[in-house]
């Protein structure tokens, strides 16, 4: 079941074109004023009456397991309950994983005195193949037609294969009733917004359930835009010009989702090559971080990461050092709009 409220608020149309620079990047993101509440619960139940064929029950995966049987005993509830079918071994499995399973419950018994040890198990399963018992129910010194609860939580679960197992005796065991309960999930809309206007090329995730991640990316905007060029997706207005915190351009690095989201296409204004030099004799055009790990080229903006065991001791040239017998290596990233085509290092050993 879905259930969803929904509201739209805009603002006439508002294009708002944002520019400024930041370490020689010009940024601007086109803005549509849209606030959207739209969050989608789901409660569901699979379950399994026995009234019917086992084709009928889709959900689920019969082995050796057999439905709308008669014989000795009385059904739990209905006309017809499950059996074993006379094997050692028998299941009733998800054909699906289920993302918040809850609970499963059932009503189990016998159709013979047969004492022979026997048991019944509430499993999962992240492969499908591999199983873990939640919890067990002897089936041997069951009395015969008397039917007895078997139920676990499986609240503790998510993203499982879940089944019903039997093993033991090759005489007749009995199943009836059985309800698997999941869980209520959140799902939040997600839109891509290019030019104040929906974006929905390449057919982007747009629903996400809450704590996880879009899966797929629109396809790369080429709108037009006075010669800008796309850089990544925002969940964060550009208001000052300043490269957003947020800036993704792949699903594996995009934000988590707790709340619906607007992403904003980004564009930015490639600025002209530059070399950006770390030499250790000299740390002109350079700004230190509050540590003196972390090195920025003033002009490009372009910074240089140096593990433990390699800096410019106190801000002093020519004290770029190795450490004997550490693990050491350095690091360059550019902000957006600046792309790296060459890295060259000079190594040299101090005589």
């Amino acid at each position: 079941m879905k259930q969803s409220t929904s509201f739209t608020q805009v603002a006439t149309n508002l294009l708002n074109v944002l520019q400024g620079y930041t370490k020689g990047i010009r940024f601007v993101a086109f803005l549509l004023v849209l606030f959207t509440v739209n969050i989608g619960t789901a409660s569901a139940e699979k379950s399994i009456d026995f009234e019917s064929g086992t084709a009928t029950y889709s959900d689920w995966i019969f082995t050796n397991m057999t439905s709308q049987q008669t014989g000795s005993i009385t059904a739990k509830g209905g006309t017809y309950y499950g059996t074993t079918g006379g094997k050692t071994t028998a299941s009733i499995q998800t054909k699906n994983q289920i993302s918040s399973p809850k609970s499963i419950s059932c009503y189990v018994s016998k159709q013979t005195t047969n004492t022979t040890s026997s048991t019944w198990y509430i499993q999962t399963s992240t492969n499908g193949s591999s199983w873990t018992d939640v919890k067990t129910q002897s089936a041997t010194s069951m009395s015969k037609g008397s039917w007895v609860e078997f139920t676990a939580d499986l609240s503790s679960y998510s993203n499982v294969y879940v089944r019903i197992y039997y093993s033991g005796s090759t005489a007749v065991r009995n199943i009836d009733n059985l309800v698997l309960t999941e869980g209520t999930t959140t799902s939040y809309d997600v839109n891509w917004m290019v030019n104040g206007a929906n974006y929905t090329t390449g057919s982007p995730t747009t629903s996400v359930p809450e704590g996880s991640k879009v899966t797929t990316l629109p396809t790369n905007p080429t709108l037009d835009c006075s010669g800008k060029t796309f850089v990544g997706w925002s969940n964060q207005e550009v208001t000052d010009g300043n490269k957003p915190s947020v800036l993704f351009t792949t699903a594996e690095n995009s934000p988590v989702i707790t709340d619906n989201t607007n992403f904003y296409a980004v564009f930015a204004t490639k600025g002209a090559n530059q070399t950006a030099t770390f030499d250790a004799a000299t740390i002109s055009g350079l700004t230190k971080s509050s540590s003196s790990l972390t090195w920025t080229h003033n002009t490009s903006g372009i910074e240089l990461y140096l593990s433990a065991g390699q800096r410019y001791t106190s801000g002093t040239p020519n004290t770029f050092t190795v450490t004997s017998g550490t693990s050491n290596y350095c690091q360059l990233s550019a902000p957006v709009g600046v792309i790296m085509s060459k890295v060259v290092a000079t190594f040299w050993h101090k005589l």
